[in-house]
């Protein structure tokens, strides 16, 4: 776990999840992007289905089944531009015979197969608190400038769930 960031004070920048990130082996730190037009959709299903899609074709090209993908995701908002994105975290679990930048290289081809705009696909360094950044509390300001939290977007894929309850359990 991440311990160097005072507990309290974390949790007031970041989700109560990214606490149980920390303890989990990452491998690879990514986002994608969206052409302008599926970006500012209302309907979040596209852009769901383009990430899903992207992992599956990683898990296919790998030799390992989808639903073994240890990965967390964050589908967030840029609210003064309304523009929509994917953060993700993906796991080495089932991937233990591909490097880190092989699985780069696959997810920046696929990215570009599938016609994604700006992406970016980076072996995790721990150093940079990637979990931290894929957790951070997002804000918008109203018009009476008031600061209102966004709530998130998380999904966990079943294999973390699965590790993460194994974590918790004495």
């Amino acid at each position: 776990m991440n311990t160097e960031h005072e507990y309290d004070d974390y949790l007031t920048t970041h989700h109560p999840e990214s606490i149980l990130l920390h303890q989990i082996e990452w491998m690879i730190f990514g986002h994608v992007s969206f052409s302008k037009t599926i970006s500012h959709e209302k309907r979040k299903g596209p852009r769901v289905r383009r990430f899903a899609g992207l992992i599956i074709a990683l898990a296919i090209a790998c030799g390992v089944k989808p639903r073994k993908l240890v990965f967390f995701q964050n589908n967030e908002v840029k609210p003064e531009t309304d523009f929509h994105h994917i953060h993700f975290l993906l796991g080495p679990h089932g991937l233990e015979k591909f490097t880190a930048d092989e699985i780069c290289d696959l997810l920046n081809r696929k990215a570009a197969e599938f016609q994604f705009d700006d992406c970016k696909f980076t072996p995790y360094d721990p150093t940079r608190d990637g979990v931290g950044y894929v957790t951070t509390r997002i804000f918008r300001t109203l018009d009476n400038g008031q600061r209102q939290e966004i709530p998130p977007d998380f999904y966990l894929s079943d294999a973390l769930t699965k590790i993460i309850q194994e974590k918790e359990q004495p």
